[in-house]
């Protein structure tokens, strides 16, 4: 007589099970079992294996603040050693977060919580189209925004035009708001140096350009693009244009700003006097390019056949206007001088700090509205 296993006796509260067992014989080669199924005395239990957790809602929800969430419970699945599974709720669970962690409260009422978007120039970038980097960062241009413009030291963020700001920030929905911190350098585009064929120095480009209200923090420079200066006149003999050689007026310097503003250049050409359609042939020196913080000079006068033309004038340092050339007494051909870009165009928006430079920053141009 043997005693063999037939079975388990399942205890679901302890997830254990005990094997059962059977006493057998065998009579003329047929298995005969003698007696009932049951646990033997020192029978060593054996441990459910535990083979899932979940959690799961139980459809009842309440609120914190404007956080909502689902009451829950913990569900485990483990595995007999029949190799059928046990189901068992395990008691409460974690609150399932349901809604809400994009509001917060204000004046009793939940209300959506604005999007912070960070802008940094971490390197020298050219142009910051705020609106073309919020879409990037997925701003759908409805929702407002809390925007932060971060410029890190010995970073410069200029212009490729100076019709357009190196920063330009859109009107940016109600309720958003706009911060710019300045460690570094942002710089309009300096405006070109007059030359004979025009004259006029050419406007510098502005630094920042903002359609929504702007705080600033500066500890570096924010200055708009120096003005070109403009040329000095041509010169005549005593209004005599039969000569070989009328000098023209020297080309005028360029803007300070980044990029500078190019200097006037001046070509040996034809020249006609203001008198008539008579000429002679012309030349002059060239106006110097400006740099990133001052204009460049003028160019020297130019003298042929006995006559003199007059010196071109420099171009303004950032955020300045671009001065003057020299007058001709026996020609009035003068163009005016570049207008120096502003530091910070609000176009009529309310700027929390008016002054737009640090104290170490050297451009003292006014904000244009």
């Amino acid at each position: 007589m043997i005693i063999v296993a037939v079975g388990w006796d399942e205890k679901d509260e302890d997830l254990q099970a005990f094997r059962t067992r059977r006493h057998q014989i065998t009579v003329d080669g047929q298995d005969i079992f003698v007696s009932d199924e049951k646990v033997h005395e020192g029978e060593e239990p054996v441990a459910y294996q535990l083979i899932n957790t979940e959690t799961i809602g139980t459809g009842e929800t309440y609120q914190e603040v404007c956080m909502v969430y689902e009451n829950s419970y913990v569900e485990e699945t483990y595995l007999r050693p029949a190799g059928t599974n046990y189901v068992r709720n395990a008691g409460p669970g974690e609150p399932i977060y349901v809604s809400g962690e994009d509001q917060h409260m204000v004046d009793g009422q939940c209300i959506d919580i604005i999007k912070t978007y960070l802008i940094a120039a971490t390197e020298d970038t050219v142009n910051i189209d705020v609106a073309a980097e919020l879409s990037a960062q997925g701003w759908d241009g409805i929702e407002p925004v809390h925007l932060e413009i971060e410029v890190a030291e010995g970073i410069t963020v200029s212009s490729n035009s100076t019709s357009t700001a190196a920063i330009v920030i859109p009107a940016l929905p109600e309720e958003s708001t706009a911060s710019l911190t300045n460690n570094g350098m942002i710089i309009g585009r300096g405006g070109e140096g007059g030359k004979p064929t025009s004259h006029s120095g050419k406007n510098g480009g502005p630094a920042v350009s903002t359609q929504t209200d702007l705080s600033i923090t500066n500890a570096g420079i924010i200055g708009g693009g120096g003005g070109g200066g403009a040329t000095g006149t041509a010169a005549t003999n005593n209004g005599n244009c039969f000569h070989s050689c009328i000098p023209l007026g020297a080309g005028a310097g360029g803007g300070a700003g980044a990029p500078p503003g190019s200097g006037g250049v001046v070509a040996s050409s034809m020249y006609i006097c203001s008198g008539g359609n008579q000429y002679g042939t012309g030349g002059g020196n060239h106006g110097s390019a400006g740099s990133l913080l001052t204009g460049g000079s003028g160019g020297p006068p130019y003298s042929c056949s006995g006559n003199t033309g007059a010196t071109g004038g420099r171009g303004g340092d950032l955020g300045q206007d671009g001065s003057p050339g020299t007058k001709n007494s026996r020609y009035d051909n003068m163009g005016a001088p570049g207008k120096a870009g502003a530091a910070v165009v609000t176009n009529g928006s309310t700027t929390i700090l008016p002054l737009m430079v640090a104290a170490r920053t050297i451009c003292s141009s006014n904000l244009s509205t």
